[in-house]
């Protein structure tokens, strides 16, 4: 049992801070600084550059966002969507799906393309569907016919994304399709701005971990420790591995951008300080007073009250300092969340 309660990361956001909309410009968003102390101080996202200690190396997840978002509609002309998640080994597809009374062998129809069909296969007791796309299964490269970006459910679209959204919702370096939610922190990257970095001394390496929707899953139990997250897969490269096996023996500062790169570091530990390449599932939920073996810092985003990636930040940079830099952040009327400002955490 632990100590800390859900409650303990409550605060009041007001609605008129949740962002609808991309920035215009990726890098053009507002940074807070956050450093070890607590001190606290503004910028746009462009000035990391001077942020940034003098060397080090960033972390980027690679991940590609798929159109996982898929609208149905059952015989009777009811409509509905599932959320595709991943595959399992059979193929088949493991879903959040809506309406909740569909049935056990029950055929959907696709509302994008009238080729498909989705047969409904079993209601998993956590609460997700297995699924089938018939003929063929089309996860993931070819979702785009039947399926659109999955957006949050905090943004609101009268007619389904945009073409902004399938452009923004999507990081400039996205390479391996299976993300059913964007890494957000990795929105507010320019191709420009990491060929900069790197000319100024920061080493680059990327992890893949494909991000599920259940990242917006509200935790449904007070204590954290009886939490259980979802699963989410991840692979680095033994190239990676090393790179970062040798920043934590010379003592460069690692610095993840994004909680996703944080997951997948802190659960390859063992492989990464032996320099060895690590491919798995991962359902590792930070929180304090968990011990960091990989990352030393972070870009992320500004993260939904109660959540569990607003208890990892917390783990990293002190929960008083969190709650510090989010009031700050109210008063300031920073944006929150997917197409939000971004926020640093460092040692320094």
């Amino acid at each position: 049992m632990s100590e800390l309660k859900k409650s303990d990361f409550h605060y009041e956001l007001p609605e008129e801070l949740i962002a609808q909309q991309p920035h215009q410009q990726r890098d053009q968003c507002r940074l807070l600084h956050l450093n070890s102390g607590g001190k606290i101080s503004h910028h746009l996202f462009y000035q990391l550059r001077a942020l940034l200690p003098s060397k080090g190396l960033l972390v980027l997840n690679d991940t590609k966002v798929i159109p996982a978002r898929v609208p149905i509609r059952r015989a009777s002309g009811a409509k509905g969507e599932m959320l595709i998640q991943h595959a399992d080994q059979e193929g088949n597809l493991i879903a959040i799906g809506r309406p909740k009374r569909l049935k056990v062998g029950e055929e959907v129809l696709l509302e994008n393309h009238t080729k498909y069909t989705m047969k409904i296969l079993e209601k998993r007791e956590d609460g997700f569907w297995k699924v089938r796309i018939l003929p063929d299964n089309l996860w993931p490269h070819h979702m785009n016919l039947i399926g659109e970006i999955p957006l949050p459910p905090y943004i609101e679209r009268e007619h389904g994304p945009t073409n902004e959204d399938t452009e923004q919702y999507q990081s400039v370096f996205s390479k391996h399709p299976g993300s059913a939610a964007a890494p957000t922190a990795s929105l507010h990257f320019t191709e420009e701005m990491l060929k900069s970095l790197q000319e100024q001394g920061i080493e680059i390496c990327h992890i893949t971990h494909h991000v599920g929707s259940g990242t917006f899953l509200p935790m449904r139990v007070d204590d954290p420790s009886l939490h259980v997250m979802h699963p989410e897969s991840y692979s680095l490269s033994e190239e990676s591995s090393q790179k970062i096996c040798k920043a934590k023996a010379e003592k460069t500062p690692i610095i993840a951008v994004g909680t996703t790169v944080v997951r997948a570091l802190e659960s390859a530990a063992s492989e990464i300080l032996k320099g060895k390449k690590a491919t798995g599932e991962t359902q590792l939920f930070i929180y304090p007073p968990y011990e960091y073996q990989i990352v030393d810092e972070l870009i992320t985003n500004f993260h939904l009250p109660e959540s569990t990636l607003l208890m990892l930040v917390s783990a990293l940079a002190g929960t008083k300092n969190i709650q510090k830099a989010y009031l700050e952040a109210v008063k300031e009327k920073y944006k929150f969340f997917s197409y939000g400002d971004a926020m640093y955490l460092s040692k320094h």
